[in-house]
């Protein structure tokens, strides 16, 4: 795939590789930059979901474990899925996919009877695995830690014995133009495959990945059913997914 990202954006990534975060005045004194020309490239990369910032430090966002993501926006995430589990009826098949938000709606999910659930994701089986009224069916692949999820080849090809009602989604970005977007090439494959073995795809995304463009697409807006966001979603977006035949469904905070 050819490269998009200039000189400068490229020795950020590199600087970031294996790090726990670094602050954005080590990555200025390394690299001989002034802060702000640091900060510019970190909003460009941020928009691609590369990168996120957090308490004055730098993270690679294909560095950060899915434990740490989980512990991100907890209150907005809960609320998502809480609000996400409405849409679930009793004997509903679902898919769930890596995420940190789609994890959690089996949480909600207890008072419903006769729900099955075909997921990748370790986070949504440790979740789920002492809840007795659930079946489960776990896809195998390859393990990626950092999405603490089986993903590749083998995962896409055991996603083809399965149909469901419903899959739950992630993203890393989703815009009205550019669609549903992940930093993961991978990641997107498999997502591409979950959603054709599906009637309907809810994606579950907190309002700050609204109008973020991640580097590989994973569907057109157009190929979702709902999505769910929280209550800071802004008008202008919702207005547009409305207008592409997207329901947009607001868990209030």
């Amino acid at each position: 795939m050819e490269n998009i990202f200039s000189k400068r954006q490229n020795l950020i990534l590199d600087m970031l590789e294996g790090q726990e975060g670094l602050p954005v005045t080590e990555i200025s004194t390394r690299l001989a930059l002034s802060v702000v020309t640091i900060r510019t490239e970190l909003r460009f990369l941020e928009t691609k979901g590369l990168i996120y910032r957090s308490n004055g430090k730098v993270y690679n966002n294909l560095n950060v474990p899915m434990q740490f993501r989980f512990k991100k926006k907890l209150k907005e995430k809960n609320a998502i899925a809480k609000k996400a589990a409405t849409l679930i009826d009793d004997n509903d098949s679902i898919m769930i996919c890596q995420g940190s938000t789609a994890a959690l709606v089996p949480t909600f999910l207890t008072n419903k009877i006769g729900i099955k659930i075909v997921t990748n994701s370790f986070q949504t089986l440790e979740v789920c695995k002492n809840t007795s009224n659930f079946e489960i069916n776990f896809i195998g692949g390859k393990y990626y830690p950092l999405l603490d999820a089986n993903v590749g080849a083998n995962a896409i090809e055991q996603v083809n014995n399965y149909f469901v009602d419903v899959l739950f989604i992630g993203a890393d970005g989703v815009s009205s133009d550019f669609g549903v977007s992940t930093a993961m090439e991978e990641n997107s494959q498999l997502l591409r495959k979950m959603s054709q073995n599906a009637s309907k795809t809810i994606l579950l995304v907190d309002s700050t990945k609204i109008g973020i463009k991640a580097l590989f697409k994973i569907l057109s807006l157009t190929e979702l059913s709902t999505i769910v966001s929280d209550s800071n979603c802004p008008k202008s977006f919702i207005n547009e997914a409305n207008k592409q035949g997207v329901e947009v469904i607001i868990a209030e905070i």
